[in-house]
């Protein structure tokens, strides 16, 4: 306890004398160890949870603040109706508010203040440079991680299901394992990769505005690519494909990359093939062995993958009708009574239940600002804001069938990028860096102004 009080002071000390340092832990710490299980090391409360809070604390006391925007409101109007909402909803069912009925309804205070740190931070190229530079960096320990997973290095599978709780892959309705890294599904993991993809492609496209070499950038990229094809999740690999190749169109080299896409598909269909051939059996089978055998007739409609199948039963028999009663301020955050499956499995079903229409039109309106903010920059910030707009149309469908900004990894990930974007630009040199260029800012650059 002694050491722990220590280096929270410590860190709180840095954090407040050079708030970067506070930016960089929540750009490459954050996002990848949201996965892991409450409880470490403070009891109920993530490590990313307490990362956030800590940085936000720090940086908010001792840096100059940064003006409140159309989004930064609409976004804190979704943490208010989510939590007012949901509360409501508790209360005139005469439910009582358990611990994790309130951790969900304030998650999304998590990733406002996630976003806002970035805000503060990142208010010059250099900094945004230095923090786009650890974002890149931080996948590669994930995806050589989950990369150990795939081979079944000893010790690799088993540290998963010990810190990221009962990874989906321990459930029987699952014939092979998918890699996880240290996140609780293999789809989570691909959901984190396929954003770092999309950043360091477009960086990759946009070698003016990176902050790695080109040759860099390309060994990070085939690494998260790998470890993207061990999780053996369809909707984020095709987001990738489909992602790489509208970037690509975008900066004028759609043949290459088309090329490119179908050599990599090629040797992944070569490297992966036992895989492929498994997971193919496991969407196409007549047992509808994707999520086993839960609801009469589900296994007749071997024409569709059975992970679809299975959704589709599951929303029109035990969420769409509980919906329909509840559409102006939602169900609340737990189940209904008697559901048979304890997810929601799309990111509508679960604000729907949680807030009703108006969170879900809230949700929906932070998006459409930030892929028209995105639209409209054209400084440094251009390669991670086309990624960002590819990234909204590719989460925009992906959703239907996953909580993709509301689970662990992506949701993280993306509100970091919205800080980055939606930051006041400027050229100056920010107080925020290290003079001494350890985080990637080279000697002489000044520091932000204090309040």
């Amino acid at each position: 306890m002694a050491i722990g009080l220590l280096i929270v002071v410590a860190g709180g000390a840095i954090v407040a004398d050079r708030p970067l340092v506070g930016g960089v832990i929540l750009v490459s710490l954050v996002p990848t160890l949201a996965g892991l299980d409450p409880g470490l090391p403070v009891p109920g409360l993530r490590v990313s949870q307490l990362l956030i809070v800590g940085v936000a604390a720090t940086v908010f006391l001792t840096a100059r603040s940064a003006p409140w925007r159309q989004f930064d409101w609409v976004a804190l109007a979704y943490v208010l109706c989510t939590l007012g909402f949901g509360l409501w909803d508790l209360v005139s069912r005469g439910a009582a508010v358990s611990s994790e009925d309130l951790g969900k309804l304030i998650g999304p205070l998590e990733f406002l203040l996630l976003y806002r740190v970035v805000v503060v931070v990142a208010r010059s190229t250099a900094v945004r440079r230095t923090m786009l530079k650890w974002m890149m960096l931080s996948s590669v320990p994930v995806a050589v991680f989950a990369l150990m997973q795939f081979v079944n290095l000893p010790g690799t599978r088993a540290l998963a299901s010990a810190y990221a709780g009962e990874t989906d892959n321990l459930k029987a309705y699952h014939t092979f394992y998918r890699a996880t890294a240290l996140f609780g599904q293999g789809h989570q993991l691909g959901d984190y990769l396929l954003a770092i993809i999309l950043v360091g492609m477009a960086l990759f496209l946009d070698p003016q505005h990176s902050p790695l070499r080109r040759r860099c950038m390309f060994a990070i990229l085939t690494v998260d690519g790998l470890a993207l094809a061990a999780t053996a999740t369809i909707a984020p690999i095709l987001a990738a494909m489909l992602g790489v190749l509208g970037l690509a169109y975008w900066y004028g080299r759609f043949g290459r990359a088309m090329i490119a896409v179908v050599i990599v598909a090629l040797l992944g269909a070569v490297i992966f093939s036992s895989t492929i051939a498994k997971r193919e059996t496991q969407q196409f089978s007549a047992e509808a062995q994707d999520r086993g055998v839960l609801f009469a007739g589900t296994a007749t409609h071997s024409m569709f993958p059975n992970s679809i199948v299975f959704r589709w039963e599951v929303w029109t028999k035990e969420f769409l009708p509980v919906i329909d009663e509840h559409l102006v301020t939602g169900y609340g955050p737990n189940l209904p009574p008697g559901a048979i499956w304890g997810f929601t499995e799309s990111a509508y079903i679960t604000l729907l239940l949680r807030g009703g229409l108006p969170v879900l039109l809230l949700f929906g309106w932070i998006l459409w600002i930030m892929a028209r903010e995105s639209l409209a920059i054209a400084d440094d910030r251009r390669p991670a804001a086309r990624a960002m707009l590819v990234l909204v149309v590719a989460v925009l469908v992906m959703q239907f069938e996953e909580n993709d900004l509301l689970d662990a990894g992506l949701a993280e990930l993306w509100w970091v990028l919205a800080g980055v974007l939606l930051t006041s630009a400027s050229t100056t040199a920010s107080r925020a860096g290290f003079r001494d260029g350890r985080l990637g800012i080279g000697k002489g650059s000044g520091r932000s102004e204090r309040t």
